[in-house]
């Protein structure tokens, strides 16, 4: 069903049993996150929104567990939310028949993209208007978007998300929008930002 000029982005599971990939159908107008079982050849639609706006959707696996940390737009309040889906391993073992269990961070503000999870703390993408005490670049012929940061929230105990870390010391982002952003764990020192 998929054509690859649809495919976005995809991420394995840390143990690659599973893939996530986004994926826009019928143009740019109907987004989808689908998960992919490998092992047992079945799939399911973490989310289907057939309806437009919010384009910052982004993802990402936690490196020891098969958590799946994802952001959504909201049309109700027009934001941007973050979402835990922490059964997933339950899930394949019912081949999709049993629901996703899925959890609000609503701690994570102002996270805007999920990124990449590693050593219990979630990387994700904000804006210097979501972060106050810093502002955005000057004019600069170099950057479309002067205006974006990484942050980093630890995870304690029971998922719940500690204060953010500034980890860019300045905007750097060179894309026009949130959605071309992706950010993959290198390893325990770094992350890779595409964009």
């Amino acid at each position: 069903e998929l054509r690859q000029d649809e495919l976005k982005q995809c991420k394995w599971s840390f143990d690659e049993r599973f893939v996530a990939c986004k994926y826009y159908k019928d143009g740019r107008g109907r987004k989808q996150l689908i998960l992919f079982d490998i092992a047992h050849g079945n799939s399911t639609h973490i989310y289907d929104d057939r309806s437009l706006g919010g384009t910052r959707e982004n993802f990402t696996w936690s490196d020891e567990k098969l958590d799946l940390f994802y952001d959504h737009y909201d049309h109700n309040d027009q934001t941007e939310k973050i979402y835990l889906i922490d059964n997933i391993k339950e899930m394949s073992a019912s081949r999709f028949t049993i629901p996703q269990h899925r959890v609000l961070l609503d701690n994570l503000t102002p996270c805007v993209a999920a990124g990449a999870y590693q050593n219990n703390t979630i990387y994700c993408v904000t804006t210097t208007k979501e972060l106050p005490g810093y502002k955005a670049l000057p004019k600069n012929e170099f950057l479309t978007a002067k205006d974006w940061l990484i942050i980093a929230h630890r995870i304690g105990k029971e998922n719940v998300p500690q204060n953010p870390i500034v980890v860019t010391k300045a905007p750097f982002l060179f894309s026009a929008g949130f959605d071309d952003i992706a950010l993959y764990p290198v390893n325990a020192n770094y992350i890779a930002v595409y964009g």
